[in-house]
Order: structure tokens, then sequence, then C-alpha cells
């Protein structure tokens, strides 16, 4: 019975790595892009008080 369980912790600690990595890249994108937006928005905030 002891090797049955081994195999079975086995089998459940495995992680398929390609939706794993899928997801982080999905993440980096979203977090650049909002980095590069507040970026703009602050631009925009200098500029405009710049004029005033």
């Amino acid at each position: 019975m002891a090797p049955d369980r081994a195999s079975g912790a086995r089998a459940i600690c495995s992680v398929p790595p390609q939706p794993l990595h899928q997801e982080h890249s999905m993440l980096d994108i979203v977090m650049l892009a909002l980095g590069l937006g507040f970026f703009i928005l602050t631009l925009g905030y200098a500029y405009a008080c710049e004029r005033l």
C-alpha cells in the first residue's frame, strides 16, 4: 500500500508549466500597461499644472 500512496503524492505535486507561464505573462502585460498609463497620467498632470 505504501508505493501507491507515494506515487499518488507525486501525481498531486506535479504542476503543468504551460498554463502557469501564460498566466504570468498576461499579468506582466497588465502591469506594464498600468504603469505606462500612470506615467502618461503624471505627464498630463505636470503639463496641466505648468499651464496654470
